[in-house]
């Protein structure tokens, strides 16, 4: 039987929900791929971090609500925080429940990989509620990085739903991808072409001499991912997604890398049930238009779009799109007659909005978020005279 509620433990968690209340909004401090310095000063990471500490060192009584915020979510920007954060979580227990979010940042010199995947699995494995791993090295040095970084859930207790990785080559994440696919409602990748020979040949002499075969039989593993629903991902090859992924879920994909023939078709397997879609970064092969207008059409339930400025193009239509967003740098908006063409092209748009391109790296922008008072009159008005623009 549980013990009733004391006045004190009470008044401790509202206290704590005013405390969450007061931080900014993960819209503006999750990113889809984090940057890999220190936040400067005034920006919104930095801003939300100060913000945790400085309520630990209010009172006695604040410290413990405050270490609870700052440990839920934990980003390690340098190697010397690692070992640090794992002496933490050994010397007191009452730690380890509080973290939700891990992300690491940093690259490790090649005479500390070894160590350094010890610590990182540790860390996880003594964090039973961590929900958030994401892995994002500063470059690509890291593919030999022992390709077991994430333990089983069984061997954890948790259940991680969310996971990122940038710069490693689809060979050494899927380990990780077979042990959580299941679970994840949130994956981030930046998904490089399978490993070289010479690669699988390094990582062989490093990780024993069964580790080519076993990296190449679970290349093309079956991955259902049962209950994923948001997926950011860079590609430049779609066969093995294509392939051996199943997304009955998802809802919302954020689109970067080479865009041809091939990887245009990405998503024609899994977008009925895809509802926003983000179109940025992206190299092309071929005629833009014709790529971009292929993938929308793979979306026919597509109800939010996001892309650049530079991927703006009126010829573009869905039946079914109510919201646009347009990320450009500055005062860059597409001419008042491209604005009539889109109205006419898009029946059911409702909203367009320009955003400034340093937010497309931001996760999950709210709907609510307005656009300029400006550039609202000039859509209002670009719609009021659609008809016009279909009669030219």
């Amino acid at each position: 039987m549980s013990l009733p509620a004391t006045p004190q433990r009470l008044f401790d968690e509202i206290l704590l929900m005013i405390f969450r209340e007061t931080q900014l909004p993960s819209w503006m401090t999750d990113y889809v791929i984090p940057p890999t310095l220190a936040p400067f000063r005034g920006s919104p990471s930095c801003a939300d971090l100060y913000t945790r500490r400085t309520i630990t060192e209010v009172s006695k009584a604040w410290y413990n609500l405050g270490v609870a915020l700052l440990y839920e979510k934990i980003t390690l920007r340098r190697l010397d925080q690692l070992p640090a954060l794992l002496w933490a979580l050994e010397a007191r227990e009452s730690l380890r429940p509080l973290v939700r979010s891990l992300e690491i940042t940093f690259l490790a010199p090649w005479n500390f990989l070894e160590y350094h995947d010890f610590e990182i699995r540790k860390i996880v494995e003594l964090c039973p509620r961590l929900s958030h791993f994401g892995y994002f090295p500063a470059n690509d040095q890291h593919f030999e990085l022992h390709h077991r970084l994430l333990p089983s859930p069984s061997s954890t207790g948790s259940a991680i739903t969310s996971l990122g990785f940038t710069f490693l080559p689809g060979t050494l994440l899927q380990p990780a991808l077979i042990q959580h696919c299941r679970n994840l409602r949130s994956l981030s990748l930046v998904l490089l072409l399978p490993m070289t020979p010479s690669a699988l040949e390094q990582l062989k002499r490093r990780s024993g001499p069964d580790a080519r075969r076993r990296c190449e039989e679970e290349e093309h593993h079956p991955l259902p991912f049962d209950n994923l629903e948001v997926l950011h991902i860079t590609v430049d090859n779609d066969s093995a997604i294509r392939d051996t992924w199943s997304m009955p879920r998802l809802q919302r994909v954020s689109l970067r890398g080479k865009m041809n023939h091939q990887t245009s078709g990405l998503l024609a397997p899994f977008g009925g049930t895809i509802a926003s879609l983000s179109l940025y970064d992206l190299h092309f092969a071929a005629s833009s238009a014709l790529l971009l207008q292929r993938v929308l059409d793979s979306c026919p339930k597509l109800d939010h779009l996001a892309l650049s400025v530079s991927l703006f193009d009126p010829a573009l239509r869905h039946p079914t799109i109510t919201a646009i967003d347009i990320f450009c740098l500055g005062w860059t908006t597409p001419g008042v007659i491209q604005l009539r063409s889109l109205s006419a092209r898009f029946p059911a748009l409702q909203t367009l909005r320009t955003l400034d391109e340093s937010m497309r790296f931001l996760r999950d922008i709210p709907r609510s978020l307005p656009q300029s008072v400006e550039f609202a009159r000039l859509w209002e008005w670009a719609a009021g005279h659609s008809d016009d623009a279909s009669s030219d």
